[in-house]
């Protein structure tokens, strides 16, 4: 391939009448179109790798872009989800406040429930010991007044009477000379009875 310098410094010889020689012009166009062949099949072939690399920066763009969009949604997403649980949180923490106002003003109504029926308890068992204290006041005056001039003695302890001990039984002796006493001396009773019959 000829450089810019070497085509520069191409010299044709020149014919007999003017003419340049056709030998040494053929040889450089032969040359130069052979050179000029392979500029123009490398140019296609860059051209043809340009728009293939082109395409590609263009997918790569567009995927970029593409991206770039979902970055933007997710944060957008995520922005609005602490945004939601925050409001939740907040809600829920209205809430629990509120349940535990309500909860300590049931507890303090309770215990000044509580209170008071133990002040009423305390003035219902006062008055009772005032009723009972008067009761007995009354009770021993009455004692008092209608004490006996003469009062009886006190009646002694009965004593213990001891128990009563079995009469002793009687044996009687069987008579002598006795006629019944050989007459049922041989009397016989349930299964050993015999009538002294023969079947």
């Amino acid at each position: 391939m000829y450089t810019p310098e070497q085509l520069a410094a191409v010299n044709f010889g020149k014919k007999f009448g003017g003419g340049y020689n056709t030998e040494d012009v053929d040889s450089v166009f032969g040359q130069l179109t052979a050179d000029y062949e392979n500029l123009y099949n490398e140019n296609i072939s860059l051209k043809t790798k340009m728009r293939v690399i082109v395409s590609k920066l263009e997918e790569y763009r567009n995927a970029e872009e593409s991206m770039k969009q979902a970055v933007i949604d997710t944060k957008n997403s995520c922005e609005q989800m602490v945004a939601d649980t925050k409001v939740q949180c907040a809600g829920m923490i209205r809430d629990a406040e509120a349940a535990a106002i309500e909860a300590d003003a049931k507890i303090a109504l309770e215990e000044a429930r509580v209170e008071s029926a133990r002040q009423v308890a305390a003035r219902q068992i006062g008055d009772l010991y005032g009723q009972l204290e008067s009761c007995l006041q009354l009770l021993a005056q009455i004692r008092e007044t209608h004490k006996p001039i003469n009062p009886l003695p006190e009646a002694p302890a009965p004593e213990k009477a001891e128990p009563e001990k079995p009469a002793p039984q009687k044996t009687i002796p069987p008579l002598k000379n006795d006629p019944s006493a050989d007459m049922f001396a041989n009397l016989q009773f349930g299964r050993n009875y015999d009538t002294g019959k023969k079947r």
